[in-house]
């Protein structure tokens, strides 16, 4: 019996998806090599060094937020100490050792962390199909973001394993344990308490008890920690001030904040009745009105979708297009949303073709180039924006009870299995 047209060109289709994986999967491990190898070199993780150098100053007595200080102590440049002192209770932890072994021991608690990570998100949030596909995404997506964490040495990888934890207990229904949840990873990066937001995707009772209690524990924290010793907090106080004046946008920073800026420049400089004007001042009512923007379509699509876990996905694409800072590591948050919500957009394939032929036009627009090195956060963008219209695809069942619960709604549960069979 003859194999049919139809039947051949999907089995040819098979073979190139397969390849294709195939092919992303052993990218994904020569990236990974190479990562490990620069992390582990003695240039590598110099994030880490000066959390090192930071713990082994203040150990000493000395002030760990001098740069000059720490610069005596590693005998070369390091980047200063940015995060509150309670914290060096962690880093003293490595101090313990020399600054190679220290780095060892980091590195491998950090690997550990991202492989838990990356199995809390295959278990609880990525379908079947698809994983390796996202296995793939995970090492490769958002510029290499895991990877580039694993090379700087920043602690993101702890703070986003504590995160996904948490979240991976919102969708069960344990609002509580998502709360200290998000509190516990925000205490290096204070703008990650916004997260506590995501609760609202349970109702509104259970997002303002979670925004409660959640303040009011960060709040308590920063009293205790200021007042555990004030002159450390006014210094670290001092250097965000310093760090946030002086960092630019770009690969390294991609965030709306700074795009802005960087576009109002670029205008501004073709422009001779904006000479001399700042660009900040320029730029904020734009970001205040992309801001606002975000965060009302975002809502105006949350009241159209049933299903928790993409209301998650939204909320969290919404948060990262409007914070005023992203490091490039920082866009392992988004891996998981991101994948999620392409992958559901891929079941309406009608929009593809349109999305091919404006791509080229965008690219290639006037001065274009001050875009590129944002393209992390134009992928989060684009994502967000073509799931803005995911009402229809991912409305859920009607009566749905659990939002948030492991009963999905049929459509979208229907919708993400058509699209991931795409990739299996």
């Amino acid at each position: 019996m003859h194999a049919t047209p139809t039947q051949t060109a999907s089995g040819r289709g098979a073979v190139f998806r397969r390849t294709l994986l195939w092919l992303a999967l052993g990218w994904s491990a020569a990236l990974g090599l190479v990562r490990t190898l620069e992390a582990l070199a003695p240039a590598g993780q110099w994030d880490f060094e000066s959390y090192y150098y930071a713990a082994r100053v203040q150990a000493r007595g000395g002030d760990a937020y001098d740069r000059a200080e720490l610069v005596r102590e590693a005998g070369h440049p390091v980047f200063p100490f940015v995060y509150p002192h309670h914290t060096m209770v962690f880093f003293s932890t490595f101090a313990r050792w020399d600054v190679a072994e220290a780095k060892a021991v980091y590195f491998t608690a950090k690997v550990g962390c991202a492989a838990a990570l990356c199995t809390l998100w295959l278990v609880v949030f990525v379908p079947r199909p698809g994983r390796l596909w996202f296995l793939a995404f995970v090492m490769l997506g958002y510029n290499a973001a895991l990877l580039r964490d694993l090379v700087t040495g920043n602690v993101v990888t702890f703070e986003q394993l504590l995160l996904w934890l948490g979240i991976a207990a919102l969708v069960s229904g344990r609002s509580g344990w998502f709360c200290a949840a998000v509190v516990a990873s925000a205490q290096f990066k204070i703008m990650g308490i916004l997260l506590l937001v995501l609760a609202f995707v349970r109702g509104r009772s259970s997002g303002w008890r979670a925004v409660s209690i959640g303040g009011a524990c960060t709040v308590a924290l920063g009293i205790g920690v200021y007042l555990s010793h004030p002159e450390l907090a006014r210094q670290f106080s001092q250097t965000s001030e310093a760090l946030w004046a002086q960092e630019r946008g770009g690969e390294k920073n991609a965030s709306s904040r700074v795009l802005i800026w960087d576009i109002v420049d670029a205008v501004a400089a073709n422009v001779d009745a904006l000479d001399g004007v700042d660009r900040r001042t320029l730029g904020l009512p734009i970001y205040a009105g992309h801001c606002l923007a975000v965060v009302l379509l975002t809502w105006r699509t949350l009241r159209r979708v049933q299903d928790g876990r993409i209301r998650v996905y939204l909320m969290i694409l919404a948060y990262a297009l409007i914070v005023p800072r992203m490091r490039d590591y920082s866009y392992v948050l988004l891996l998981v949303p991101t994948f999620e919500l392409l992958r559901l957009n891929l079941a309406r394939w009608r929009d593809v073709p349109l999305g091919l032929a404006v791509l080229p036009l965008v690219l290639t627009l006037p001065d274009a180039g001050v875009v590129w090195p944002y393209r992390n956060f134009v992928l989060a963008w684009i994502t967000w924006a073509v799931s803005l219209s995911l009402g229809g695809v991912a409305g859920g069942a009607a009566g749905e009870s659990n939002v948030c619960g492991a009963n999905e709604s049929s459509t979208t549960a229907g919708a993400a299995t058509s699209s991931a069979s795409k990739f299996a």
